[in-house]
């Protein structure tokens, strides 16, 4: 496959990626979420995990829990504590945003990053005060 054939199948690729990203992230920011409901928590992290690159393992390091426990949140076999999952949704919009701005650009990155790492650390904050 030539350069410039490679440059068009992606880009025919990135539109309905970036508008299947968009509606993703405006059904994340809609006040009528409910993420006191178990398994709509779960499904939607099961669709961020399956559909729109937000890693089982990213989620676990950022959060600083074990690996399986993100698996079987999204499974919904559990679920974190409802003030936790407001913090990781909003892990997952920063997350979404980064990709919407610049999927193929890296610089940022680290500023990304770091306000992934605030709130994560809001979201261990509120799962420590909730016990």
């Amino acid at each position: 496959m030539s350069t410039a054939s490679a440059r068009k199948a992606s880009a025919q690729y990135a539109l309905p990626h970036r508008m299947a990203l968009h509606a993703f992230h405006n059904s994340l920011t809609n006040p009528r979420l409910n993420l006191s409901d178990r398994a709509e928590f779960c499904s939607i992290l099961g669709q961020a995990v399956s559909h729109y690159k937000v890693k089982p393992k990213w989620l676990s390091q950022k959060l600083n829990v074990d690996l399986s426990t993100v698996n079987r949140w999204c499974n919904g076999k559990s679920a974190p504590h409802t003030l936790v999952r407001e913090a990781i949704i909003q892990l997952i919009i920063d997350k979404l945003e980064f990709e919407i701005d610049a999927p193929d650009n890296r610089i940022g990155n680290s500023e990304v990053e770091s306000k992934i790492e605030t709130y994560a650390d809001l979201a261990m904050e509120k799962a420590l005060a909730a016990i």
